[in-house]
């Protein structure tokens, strides 16, 4: 990706690059409640279908992310 085209956020790729799997986590979920909040709460049922359908779809590949962070992390010392 040429990240000069994306000059505004250009300054924020190497941060991502290098987060721990736990700050991603955390970011893309904190991403996902605002997306639910600031669009789909506030717009109600006016929000278009491709972007309600996008948001839904997002919040399921984040909730799967989730779950295999959780089976990865997962210690033999745990039942």
């Amino acid at each position: 990706m040429n990240v000069n085209v994306f000059k505004q956020i250009g300054q924020f790729i190497a941060k991502f690059v290098n987060q721990s799997n736990t700050r991603h986590l955390s970011w893309i979920k904190q991403f996902g409640s605002r997306l639910q909040t600031e669009i789909t709460d506030v717009l109600g049922a006016q929000v278009p279908a491709l972007l309600a359908q996008a948001i839904t779809q997002y919040q399921a590949a984040v909730a799967h992310e989730d779950d295999c962070y959780l089976i990865i992390s997962k210690s033999d010392l745990t039942p």
